[in-house]
């Protein structure tokens, strides 16, 4: 957690730590494995629009592991240099208002971040979230896990570098976190929480379709059906 959060302090730290990341379990006495760790390095040099640091990265990269840095140039290409830009004024950004079922789904994501029993737990008892990017986020964690039989918090941070919706929405999970402890009452609740608001949103839906039907016996149906709606939520 905060490795990923220094990353998101400052361009030059978030490169170093997919750079570092990469390097991981790396046997640099294997040619071919320090070779694809060197190529795999230079694409991600290649994206670096400062041309100064784009320098630095090269020279970096050439001492370290003795490779020519004119071969390196030419893998990286041509530096073009920045315009020269005014000074934009920073705005300052609305502190986002978080009602009780975003809370929930926030905090029941930060949660499986940081344990796979929550994980399994989420599985097997909710299995959804009501907000589009956050039940994106949720999916990706539970394939992850699957495919590799466990969860690695860093790795999977890594993974959705490349995925900027997942990693715009987990910078918000992790930016939302109060703290790492959690009882499995305070988890229950979140998922009792989102059960909730997928339970009104249905029963929204019902309704509208209820005033559009002149059909009799269809209203009869759709009303019986929201009162048992709202009775298995009084049993939550």
């Amino acid at each position: 957690l905060e490795a990923f959060i220094k990353a998101y302090e400052g361009r030059v730290s978030f490169l170093d730590f997919k750079l570092d990341y990469m390097k991981k379990n790396i046997d640099i006495s294997n040619s071919v494995e320090l070779a694809s760790y060197i190529n795999k390095s230079i694409e991600v040099i290649k994206e670096i629009k400062d041309p100064v640091l784009k320098e630095l990265k090269m020279n970096e990269l050439s001492k370290e592991y003795g490779i020519s840095i004119d071969l390196i140039k030419e893998k990286v290409g041509p530096i073009i240099k920045l315009e020269k830009l005014e000074p934009k004024v920073k705005k300052t950004e609305k502190r986002v208002k978080y009602n009780k079922y975003d809370k929930s789904e926030l905090r029941l994501l930060y949660l499986m971040l940081n344990n796979i029993s929550i994980i399994n737990y989420y599985e097997t008892h909710l299995g959804y979230m009501n907000n589009e990017e956050r039940k994106a986020l949720a999916n990706a964690i539970i394939n992850y896990k699957n495919k590799n039989k466990t969860f690695d918090y860093a790795d999977f941070i890594c993974y959705t570098i490349d995925y900027p919706n997942l990693n715009k929405t987990l910078k918000e999970v992790v930016s939302f976190n109060e703290t790492d402890e959690y009882t499995m009452e305070e988890v229950e609740d979140y998922i009792t929480r989102i059960k909730e608001l997928r339970v009104k949103k249905t029963i929204d839906k019902l309704n509208e379709k209820l005033k559009s039907t002149i059909d009799i016996e269809e209203k009869k149906k759709i009303a019986s059906r929201i009162e048992n709606m709202k009775k298995e939520v009084l049993k939550w």
